[in-house]
């Protein structure tokens, strides 16, 4: 919740942070963001990115938790199952199991590990370039590409493996579900008279 205050022509920009948005819990997301269940390794996924390496950046505040039993339909098609920590944590041990097996991620890992070590920030035109020198070196030709195209190709590998999760987290409801619907079925079958 920002606003970009243009200055005198040729001077830039202010940008002023103008409200705070606070999820259901209470918590703001000042600083942190919304805080993933599922986490995927990724060259934006640095300290020198986001609000929080900003110099002035407001702290992170709470209200009340505003979530409501009501706020969900109690059955139907529009009831919505809450995802419980034992099934996010399952989500997130299969995507790490994906992600330690596949070579584009490894190389985002490897990335990711030498700007640490060098202590730079991350210049994602340079990363971009670089693996797109590589790939080019690898066709035994020099492609130039758009930075649309390129973005699109480094982020391919978080894109698939959210696929993957959401997957996973289909099938894990739909069991959910069927295990509630037989439960269901089994406690109207014993409360019949025989």
């Amino acid at each position: 919740m920002q606003a970009v205050i243009p200055l005198r022509p040729g001077m830039g920009a202010l940008k002023v942070t103008t409200g705070m948005f606070f999820i259901p819990a209470g918590e703001s997301t000042q600083q942190k963001g919304v805080a993933a269940d599922v986490v995927l390794p990724s060259i934006y996924s640095t300290d020198e990115i986001g609000e929080k390496a900003l110099d002035y950046a407001l702290p992170p505040q709470t209200v009340k938790n505003f979530v409501s039993e009501d706020s969900n339909y109690p059955k139907g098609p529009q009831h919505w199952i809450p995802i419980e920590e034992k099934v996010s944590k399952t989500l997130s041990d299969k995507s790490q199991a994906r992600i330690s097996k596949d070579p584009k991620f490894a190389e985002i890992i490897k990335d990711i590990a030498e700007a640490k070590k060098a202590r730079e920030v991350v210049k994602l035109a340079e990363v971009k370039k670089k693996a797109d020198e590589e790939q080019a070196k690898k066709k035994g030709k020099k492609e130039e590409k758009s930075v649309a195209e390129r973005v699109r190709e480094a982020d391919a590998p978080q894109l698939n493996e959210a696929i993957n999760v959401l997957v996973d987290l289909i099938a894990t409801q739909q069991s959910v579900v069927v295990a509630d619907h037989a439960k269901e079925k089994e406690s109207a079958s014993a409360a019949q008279p025989r």
